[in-house]
């Protein structure tokens, strides 16, 4: 059998320890195109991180939908209901991965007329992992399909997730769509602007690139409102932002206050038996490392809660060891068999990945 670090570049695991908690295939690739965007001095930890929160996909055969054309007469209701419905398979902690299923979902939906169904099928074969092979040319095809079907509509009848898929592809110049970061900057102000978390998270990230001064103070500001609005990333990404040595002190304690205010909200969720406010803040102590041992803890409170996210966790805390917690490659292959066992794709794959 293979060794599960073969998911990860050596040089990575050796210098970056917070990557042990979740392993993704074609994790060296994804590295190497952040370092290609404009963004690449923003610490690799944030951008990583960042891309593990957001959906990895099954490969599908496209071809058959590249010719169809979106149609007009579409339900509004149908479109918004299969969308949905393709995000619960990869970004629910309840519902077990489903990568495959998820990706025919969100075709679906962009042949109904929805746009954020290209848009999202895009993302998961340009940034596939685990249970799917990238496919960069199929994923500049529904760029392109997205960003036409987008930029038809008048821009005031955008919502958040729109305006901030268009940002997306203007920063990143996907699609074929020239790199462009004033229009990146002004549909990503539009959605922040609707208070759309990741477009708040984004624009912080790219005013503390680009800008200096009270636009970098502005940016500090957007990620910690982001965070408490109870986005995932956000809410990792502030202790790396307190480490930044172009972050000075009141920023620095406007961003502990963030962290503190998040960390109430979610402990007072966790009270309430809440499974997603138990997982994320188990997630966030793993990922910190230092409260390891109260963070699996909580993940193995939110697994008894149903959630197969959880158990997928916990079987990487296990197969790499944690700060004060040994390497157990037993008990991870015990977490994946669960996962495995309710569907979970990823879990299946990395179960034939263990040394034993």
């Amino acid at each position: 059998m293979t060794s599960i670090t073969r998911y990860v570049p050596a040089n990575v695991l050796c210098s970056q320890p917070w990557l042990n908690f979740t392993f993704e295939a074609n994790a060296s690739r994804q590295i190497r195109r952040f370092h290609r965007e404009p963004e690449k001095q923003l610490s690799m930890k944030i951008k990583f991180i960042f891309y593990l929160c957001i959906s990895l996909f099954h490969f599908i055969n496209l071809r058959g939908a590249e010719n169809e054309q979106l149609s007009p007469e579409s339900n509004p209701d149908d479109k918004a209901t299969t969308l949905e419905e393709g995000k619960s398979f990869v970004t629910s902690i309840l519902v077990p991965r489903d990568e495959k299923r998820a990706l025919e979902l969100f075709l679906t939906a962009g042949l109904q007329g929805d746009p954020l169904g290209y848009f999202n099928a895009a993302r998961l074969l340009d940034y596939g992992a685990v249970c799917i092979e990238l496919n960069a040319g199929e994923a500049t095809v529904l760029y392109a399909k997205a960003e036409e079907a987008l930029s038809s509509l008048e821009v005031s009848r955008l919502n958040g997730e729109q305006l901030y898929s268009l940002g997306i592809i203007y920063k990143s110049g996907l699609g074929g769509v020239p790199v462009s970061r004033e229009k990146a900057r002004d549909f990503l102000e539009r959605s922040s602007e609707l208070n759309y978390p990741p477009a708040m998270r984004e624009l912080g990230m790219h005013l503390l690139t680009f800008q200096e001064g009270k636009s970098k103070e502005a940016g500090v500001n957007l990620i910690c409102e982001s965070a408490g609005a109870g986005d995932l990333m956000s809410v990792l990404t502030l202790p790396v932002l307190s480490q930044r040595t172009d972050i000075d002190g009141q920023q620095r304690r406007v961003i502990e206050i963030a962290r503190n205010t998040v960390s109430k909200k979610l402990e007072e969720a966790v009270e309430s038996d809440d499974v997603t406010a138990t997982f994320r803040l188990g997630t966030v102590f793993v990922i910190e490392e230092k409260r390891v041992i109260e963070g699996i803890a909580l993940l193995e409170k939110a697994a008894r809660m149903g959630s197969v996210e959880s158990l997928f966790s916990l079987g990487f805390v296990y197969a790499k060891g944690k700060a004060g917690v040994k390497k157990d490659l037993k008990l991870a292959r015990a977490y994946w068999e669960k996962a495995a066992a309710l569907g979970d794709c990823r879990a299946n794959i990395l179960l034939d990945s263990i040394d034993e």
